[in-house]
């Protein structure tokens, strides 16, 4: 079948576009079973997604065949050439005709042509028979697992992706790099924790090492575990590694609020299904906090602590003007058109193309609320959490040189003066050092974690 016999042009916010597209989604009616939970959809339902993707920087459009609608497929194409396919649905009167082949290949076609790199879909998987198969024929494969809200339903979702042919090794994209480092089997074993408020996700190097040293990675606040994807294959050569995603993050969602006691306690039951006695812990950003509140309550699991453009525990550094906008934080980032808001984050934590777009990827599942609700819920935390706290481990500070959020250079400056921590200065990097500048840091935390070891034995 031809691929020129189809085309694809934007969906109108009028009357007749909005009831063609109704009309495609609720001839499919299992799909709106398993992914919304629901066998039709309204009007009103379509108008809201329409403005709803708009506001994510999503194209909505029609597949026009002859002059008629008959199917409908979104999409966002990055600036870097990363495309992220959301749908593509056919009427059922098309479907099973090879006109779904026919249709992808017409859409990559134009992708290439408008500079495509990597096309990516997240593909419902918990029911049988799914599309998995179908996406596997076009040179799609499974990248890793996450979860995803639509409505009001929350479905496990398999994240495949396909690499343009046309595009060299040389740039590979942040999240195929990570898959890379997992199927040549230095870090690949995934587990599950289980706890009353929903399920955390963590990883755990294959090759075990009984008598190794164990460093546990803490992401920063809505990112994910692939912001170490430069740590975990460098570190799990020599010792034993561990990442997360943090409770409410990525693949760990849903899950209910929670607070950083219910934290600290998830790292100290991952580190017993591990059997770690103590452990050093490199913490980015919220990551930092995440420690500090694991080390206020097992001060004797922690071996060291690797803060990374993080903040410190203490009354004395927060002024009430720090502590009063820490407080607004929710709603304030509520005024930002949620397209906007993603870009900005992105743009302020990096400085290379690389940090920007692990941050933007990372991005993707949250919607508004959910991402809004989740930066108060952290910042609050905090401060609920916060106490002058005596670390009792060595420390270690490192910061991006360009970091730009909120007072963190400022935080660890005065931190460094008060505690005489070490504090290391990465030139050009922002707040996510670690992938701004992978090499200098991995050097970094490795000197920290050799140091501490030679100076435990000379006791």
């Amino acid at each position: 079948m031809n691929s020129n016999n189809f085309s694809f042009r934007k969906v109108k916010k009028d009357p007749a576009d909005i009831s063609a597209v109704v009309g495609i989604y609720n001839s499919n009616k299992d799909f709106l079973i398993h992914h919304l939970g629901k066998e039709k959809v309204t009007s009103s339902f379509i108008s809201h997604e329409l403005q709803e993707m708009e506001e994510h920087g999503f194209s909505s459009n029609l597949i026009i065949e002859a002059g008629s609608p008959i199917g409908v497929i979104d999409y966002m194409l990055q600036d870097d050439g990363y495309v992220y396919l959301s749908m593509l649905m056919l009427a059922s009167s098309v479907q099973k005709s090879g006109k779904g082949k026919a249709i992808y290949k017409c859409f990559e076609e134009k992708m290439i042509a408008s500079g495509a790199k990597t096309i990516r879909i997240d593909v419902v998987d918990d029911h049988e028979p799914n599309v998995i198969p179908f996406w596997e024929k076009q040179g799609f494969s499974s990248k890793r697992r996450d979860v995803l809200t639509w409505g009001d339903k929350t479905s496990s979702v398999a994240v495949m992706e396909k690499k343009m042919s046309h595009i060299s090794e040389a740039k590979i994209s942040n999240h195929e790099r990570g898959a890379t480092f997992e199927n040549d089997g230095l870090f690949i074993k995934e587990q599950s924790l289980q706890t009353e408020k929903g399920s955390v996700i963590y990883w755990k190097s294959d090759n075990w090492k009984k008598d190794a040293d164990t460093i546990f990675f803490l992401h920063g606040l809505t990112a994910d575990h692939t912001m170490f994807d430069r740590q975990t294959p460098y570190f799990e050569k020599e010792y034993n590694v561990i990442v997360w995603d943090a409770p409410g993050h990525a693949q760990s969602r849903p899950f209910k609020d929670f607070d950083y006691a219910d934290v600290a306690e998830y790292i100290n039951s991952i580190l017993d299904e591990c059997d770690v006695k103590r452990v050093f812990l490199a913490g980015q950003s919220l990551g930092g906090m995440h420690a500090q509140a694991f080390i206020k309550r097992y001060p004797d699991r922690a071996k060291g602590l690797i803060s990374i453009d993080s903040t410190p525990y203490g009354f004395d550094y927060y002024s009430k003007f720090d502590i009063w906008i820490l407080k607004q934080v929710e709603w304030m980032f509520n005024l930002y058109p949620l397209r906007a808001m993603k870009k900005a984050m992105s743009k302020q934590v990096s400085v290379t193309q690389e940090a920007y777009d692990n941050m933007m990827e990372s991005l993707l599942p949250y919607g508004k609320k959910e991402i809004c609700h989740l930066i108060g819920m952290s910042y609050a935390g905090f401060l609920e959490d916060n106490c002058n706290l005596e670390i009792p481990c060595p420390v270690l500070l490192i910061l991006g040189e360009k970091d730009k959020t909120g007072k963190v250079m400022q935080y660890n400056k005065a931190w460094a003066e008060k505690t005489g921590y070490p504090l290391k200065i990465v030139k050009d990097a922002a707040h996510n050092v670690n992938v701004d500048r992978p090499d200098e840091v991995n050097a970094y935390i490795r000197e920290f974690m050799e140091g501490v070891n030679a100076s435990q034995l000379s006791i």
